[in-house]
């Protein structure tokens, strides 16, 4: 071609393949016309890069497809000046390799394309500087973006966790950030796209969302077993307490029938024998009936607190001081401390008093005798801190994150050496938390428990009390109450 467009030279094989005669006339302006034909049935692809080699002067080669469905591979070389001028070579031949090269090729991207858009799995490639070229259509479901939201985007920008996930070239779990802020959990493996790793990477990778879901399940199930079979436990357990109690009424009734025909000193004498087993036994009843309905009342939310202003060190050391009479009958004890002689907070009596006395109770119950129980009060800008520590048999440590919970014991048996129903420091931490404090537990088996109680150390304008302050008198009856599983009844 010269810089016109005409052609003024072809060899042989062009004039065959156009059936024309070199002695024509009209030789070179008959094949031109069927070249600008041939060049107007190629596609519209092929005709832009030919004409973008032909205006910067580059080469430029590829196949050609033919309007009768035969292939050429075609080559532009540059501009070069001849006897003629400049001109410009254009080469079609029918390079069966080249052409054998690009049905593979054409095969291999129809199968690669297959492959990526029927897969479950999530397909990405990006270079080496971790910038995305390519994505599937699962990928992009998956995070909800289109293509073209994410080419050319940093991997890391919807990458949360595994900042080296290239170049490892084994399995790793991380996160990605979908587009409606949502996370999935991922398990991906990363490979080079050439040997040399001067291309890219790929990664292919596998939604496991799915096994979070179910370790929750199985998570959630296996806390129901345990709650269920602490439930079952219990009501086990809560039919020995509340049966225990009614044998022993009926049996000191039995007795008193047989009495009750004989004379009167002989009936009195019966009835101071076994009146204390009757009050103790009424008494254990009645606590755990009032258990069971302050538990209903928290789970609830019934119970509303009447706060007041107390002097937190009297209250303690008044109701520390009521229960040393019972700690005597096991030889224990009982040593009260505190850094300052007064300090007023905001406060309930009742729910202090009925915390204090239950874990006194079981101080005093799980110590053996000669034991010893220390009550330590502490002080900072935020808290009152309450330690009530023992010399007792401790609590296991599997059952110390749970001994708060509903429905747990530590000692399970039911010829275990003290009565008890397995809620009282569960009520003992509602009632803290309904004074907005906090309660937690160290204990070590064979050498004691401390419990640390910790209250807001604020105090109530007097236009915010319930009623006006005074001492809390401690409840000798609730004492009973409280205490009434620590002693034989005979």
């Amino acid at each position: 071609f010269d810089i016109d467009g005409f052609i003024i030279y072809a060899n042989e094989q062009v004039r065959k393949r156009y059936n024309i005669h070199e002695n024509s006339l009209n030789f070179f302006e008959e094949i031109s016309k069927m070249c600008k034909i041939a060049y107007e049935g190629l596609e519209e692809e092929i005709r832009h890069n030919i004409l973008n080699s032909i205006k910067s002067n580059k080469k430029w080669s590829g196949v050609i497809d033919k309007s009768d469905g035969d292939e050429r591979f075609l080559e532009i070389d540059k501009v070069v000046s001849t006897q003629y001028g400049e001109v410009l070579i254009v080469q079609i031949s029918q390079n069966e390799e080249i052409i054998k090269l690009k049905k593979e090729i054409e095969e291999k991207n129809i199968l690669f394309d297959i492959i990526t858009k029927k897969a479950g799995d999530l397909i990405t490639i990006v270079d080496n500087n971790k910038n995305i070229k390519y994505l599937n259509d699962e990928s992009c479901n998956v995070l909800g973006y289109s293509r073209g939201e994410l080419i050319g985007k940093k991997l890391d920008e919807i990458v949360i966790g595994g900042t080296n996930i290239l170049y490892t070239n084994k399995f790793q779990e991380i996160s990605l950030r979908c587009k409606n802020g949502e996370t999935i959990d991922i398990e991906t493996i990363s490979s080079p796209t050439s040997e040399n790793n001067e291309d890219g990477w790929i990664l292919i990778a596998r939604n496991i969302t799915y096994r979070r879901d179910l370790k929750n399940l199985k998570e959630k199930y296996d806390e129901i077993k345990i709650h269920n079979k602490l439930k079952s436990d219990f009501f086990a357990n809560l039919s020995h307490e509340l049966k225990t109690p009614l044998n022993i009424f009926y049996s000191i009734i039995q007795v008193l029938d047989l009495n009750v025909e004989k004379d009167a000193n002989d009936f009195k004498q019966a009835y101071k024998k076994y009146n204390k087993g009757l009050k103790v036994n009424f008494y254990r009843m009645f606590k755990m009936i009032t258990n069971l309905i302050d538990l209903t009342k928290f789970d609830s939310n019934f119970e509303k607190v009447k706060f007041n202003n107390y002097d937190i060190v009297k209250l303690c050391e008044d109701i520390s001081l009521s229960v040393i009479t019972y700690a005597e009958q096991k030889n224990i004890e009982i040593v009260f401390d505190t850094e300052k002689e007064e300090e007023i907070i905001r406060c309930n009596g009742e729910y202090m008093e009925r915390i204090m006395l239950n874990i006194l109770s079981n101080a005093i119950k799980f110590t053996p005798r000669g034991g010893e129980i220390f009550i330590n009060l502490f002080f900072d800008n935020e808290f009152v801190h309450i330690k009530i520590r023992d010399s007792g048999i401790g609590v296991p440590k599997e059952k110390i994150d749970s001994i708060f919970e509903k429905f747990v014991r530590v000692d399970k048996s039911f010829n275990r050496e003290n009565e008890g129903s397995g809620i009282g420091l569960s009520i003992v931490k509602s009632l803290v938390e309904l004074l907005e404090g906090e309660i937690s537990l160290k204990s070590e088996e064979n050498k004691g428990s401390e419990f640390t109680i910790s209250l807001p150390n604020i105090k109530l304008n007097e236009k915010d009390l319930y009623e006006m302050p005074t001492d809390h008198i401690v409840d000798a009856q609730k004492i009973t109450l409280e205490l009434s599983d620590i002693y034989d009844v005979f």
